[in-house]
């Protein structure tokens, strides 16, 4: 184990999906993108030699599909590493949004939730949540010199992952989302 208890967080970005642009979605399952092979043969190359001590992935499809074509098909997946809930919201354009809360929305993201979803705080709180208990686990694990946690997630996660690492604040946290298929390395 690492002197210190850290433990590497290894977040894999779903890669693109077929939806219209401008379309609001987080637990929505929508279908991937054509490119998907493509996309997926490159992220399981940049992971080729990654031994993690544990493979996650979020239940979307376009993450457990992502883990499998990565060569860990039927990895268990964990409900706290979905994409935040834009509850009502959920599968509209935003410019079809009819919700009073919509500009309360815009004005403070981090701490307004949508309506019937959860903010990026709630999000956050629940990353933070799966990160500790994760952490814990793996640094109980003796046999485990370098704990290493591979887990195939969302934008809003690993956003939320660099908050509470301290690699961005909270207002920094989309310029810190990597692209579709993007791989995000952190210490926790």
């Amino acid at each position: 184990m690492d002197s210190l208890g850290i433990v590497t967080f290894i977040f894999v970005r779903h890669t693109a999906v077929k939806v219209p642009s401008g379309t609001c979605y987080g637990h929505l399952d929508v279908p991937l993108a054509e490119s998907f092979h493509e996309e997926a043969a490159a992220v399981r190359e940049r992971l080729d030699g990654i031994t993690p001590t544990l493979t996650i992935s979020s239940p979307s499809s376009r993450c457990t599909a992502l883990a499998a074509a990565c060569g860990w098909p039927g990895c268990r997946t964990d409900p706290r590493v979905m994409e935040r809930s834009f509850g009502t919201w959920e599968g509209l354009r935003y410019e079809e949004i009819e919700d009073p809360h919509l500009q309360e929305y815009y004005r403070d993201w981090i701490h307004t939730a949508p309506t019937g979803g959860e903010s990026f705080a709630d999000l956050t709180a629940r990353v933070r949540d799966f990160m500790d208990i994760t952490k814990r686990q793996l640094t109980e694990d003796l046999s485990s010199p370098s704990p290493a946690a591979l887990i195939f997630t969302h934008g809003g996660v690993i956003s939320s992952a660099c908050v509470i690492t301290g690699t961005c604040t909270e207002m920094e946290a989309w310029s810190h989302c990597p692209p579709y298929g993007g791989i995000v390395y952190l210490k926790y």
